[in-house]
């Protein structure tokens, strides 16, 4: 059961902006760890199959070739492996640095997965449509925009396939007309629904500064909780941050500050922030199968 999913908006979005935030700005070992592997079991607890797919067909070459460009066009560090044939050295420190940054890019790629299936578009509405109403359209539409085409996509070349009668035999010349024609109808839906969508908010008063809207969301104790919670986790990671606990050199030679009573701290809390939405999932789970047993 999505628990997180179902917290007031503004938990929502102080956990996404925290943790998107904390996953750009730290290259740590031990917290990158932590922020993929948190991130990607939460993936799995929404959804395996999605999880498991963007995994090995995006995630994983994404990170092997972000560590291979790396490696072959970076050639500082003081750990020579081998030598190219132009001369030049490949390093381990390139190596270190090229993974830790697709991985980082990784970590927040799934959390922004997460966010998609656990933040809906009045969620966004409400957060940000009183003080910023074309920003919130915009970003929703933003947000919504991948999934919606590829959607309309799919329906589109499903249903020319239809109009063949079955054959699926087709030279070279009739897939490039046929996908032409893909692209011709696509292009002339998404124009007609982007005017569609613009007249409609505009006919609703979306924007106008007296516009009410209704919103179904109470902010709770329990709510309340959570933001103090997360709010000093990331006080506690901000102060280790200029403390140089998070401090992480891979030029010219791999370094990483001594563990520390604090750092140890520090990374506790790090790993609370982030794995708090599968926490709260589990243990409603645990809950919902404990209720169902007495039944």
């Amino acid at each position: 059961m999505k628990r997180f999913a179902r917290c007031h908006p503004a938990v929502n979005f102080l956990y996404y902006i925290s943790t998107v935030v904390f996953g750009v700005m730290f290259l740590h070992p031990v917290l990158l760890c932590i922020s993929f592997c948190s991130a990607f079991a939460y993936a799995v607890k929404l959804s395996v199959k999605k999880a498991v797919r963007s995994f090995f067909c995006f995630l994983l070459p994404l990170v092997l070739v972000v560590t291979l460009i790396n490696a072959l066009t970076a050639h500082y560090g003081v750990t020579q492996l081998f030598a190219l044939p132009d001369g030049n050295f490949v390093c381990l420190e390139p190596i270190l640095y090229g993974f830790v940054t697709g991985t980082a890019a990784a970590a927040v790629l799934l959390l922004f997965s997460c966010y998609q299936q656990t933040v809906t578009s009045d969620k966004l509405f409400y957060v940000l449509g009183k003080k910023l109403p074309k920003t919130a359209l915009l970003l929703t539409m933003s947000l919504r925009f991948v999934p919606l085409y590829r959607q309309k996509l799919h329906e589109i070349s499903a249903a020319q396939k239809g109009l063949l009668s079955g054959n699926e035999e087709m030279t070279l010349r009739e897939k490039l007309q046929s996908g032409g024609r893909n692209l011709s109808v696509f292009l002339t839906w998404a124009l007609e629904n982007s005017v569609e969508t613009a007249d409609s908010m505009k006919c609703r008063g979306y924007g106008l500064p007296n516009r009410s809207h209704y919103a179904d969301y109470h902010f709770s104790a329990f709510d309340g909780f959570l933001t103090a919670l997360m709010l000093l986790c990331d006080a506690v990671i901000l102060t280790g941050t200029l403390t140089g606990v998070t401090d992480v050199l891979y030029n010219p030679f791999f370094q990483i500050e001594k563990i520390t009573a604090f750092s140890v701290v520090v990374f506790c809390c790090y790993a609370l922030l982030f794995c708090l939405p599968l926490m709260l999932d589990i243990t409603e789970d645990c809950k919902w199968k404990r209720c169902k047993s007495k039944i």
